[in-house]
């Protein structure tokens, strides 16, 4: 039995070598567009918001400037590795005690991970017909937004904040003094990465 040995040559161990790092390359690409499909958003669903108004709202319109910061956490899926934020709000509008109404502003998250380091920040707005808030015989209002992601994490893609605030001086808005805060809790905050 004849057995000859082939040598390979310098060109066949280049093209194999090519071969195997173009299909690696193929699979951590793969793999890579996989989990970028498995990530497009975060919702935080337990939180803590505290609402001002200046100047007070009363029973009229006025325009009138809202501020507000709080902060979620239980936020999943675990995008990016978050594992809660805190914000600012700075918004404006023509609302009173009663009713409520329309106003447009900002929002400014700032991401932490479990471990209270800062991941990243990204900033939202919305303009005055999608942010509203209600208000109920209760003194309670519920306040909803939805507005576009416009720098940092989830840039390009959707915001929708939503929170359960409570007015503890239920009679405020019938007097001059007028409402001029109210907190309570965020039932959610989603963002959404751009499709």
């Amino acid at each position: 039995m004849n057995c000859r040995l082939i040598r390979p040559s310098m060109a066949m161990l280049v093209g194999a070598a090519v071969l195997m790092l173009s299909g690696a390359y193929a699979d951590a690409a793969h793999a890579a567009n996989a989990n970028a499909g498995l990530l497009p958003s975060v919702t935080c669903t337990l939180g803590w918001d505290t609402t001002e108004f200046s100047p007070p709202l009363g029973l009229a319109n006025e325009d009138a400037k809202v501020t507000a910061q709080g902060s979620v956490n239980g936020c999943l899926p675990n995008t990016y590795g978050i594992s809660r934020a805190t914000y600012t709000v700075q918004a404006a509008g023509n609302i009173n005690c009663l009713e409520g109404g329309q106003a447009g502003g900002s929002f400014a998250f700032t991401w932490f991970d479990a471990q209270n380091n800062v991941i990243g920040v990204s900033t939202a707005s919305y303009g005055p017909g999608s942010g509203s808030f209600q208000l109920r015989l209760d003194g309670a209002s519920i306040v909803v937004v939805k507005g576009t992601v416009q720098s940092g994490l989830f840039a390009g893609g959707n915001m929708t904040f939503q929170t359960d605030v409570v007015n503890l001086d239920v009679t405020a808005c019938l007097r001059d003094t007028g409402v001029g805060s109210l907190a309570g809790p965020v039932t959610e905050v989603t963002f959404s990465s751009p499709l």
